[in-house]
């Protein structure tokens, strides 16, 4: 789940537990979007940012910043990249 506290946390939907917390975004996190194997997980923040989290590592990594084409994530969804 995105957070207003600028954070990205995972859940375990069976017992409501956080299983963990990143942190990076500077701003509230608006977005959240798992790939198709649940290793990598992406968040979009009204700091002009989206992030792709390794979940298994707690690395972040920005994807656009600061370039005026992102104002502000709503949403987003992460694809299976077909082999062709």
């Amino acid at each position: 789940s995105g957070s207003n506290d600028k954070t990205v946390r995972v859940w375990q939907v069976a017992s409501g537990r956080e299983v963990k917390r990143l942190e990076g975004h500077t701003n509230y996190v608006s977005s959240v979007s798992w790939n198709h194997n649940r290793k990598m997980l992406a968040s979009g923040s009204h700091d002009e940012t989206i992030r792709v989290w390794e979940i298994f590592t707690d690395e972040g990594e920005d994807e656009d910043q600061g370039n005026n084409l992102v104002q502000s994530v709503h949403s987003m969804i992460l694809g299976r990249q077909q082999a062709g």
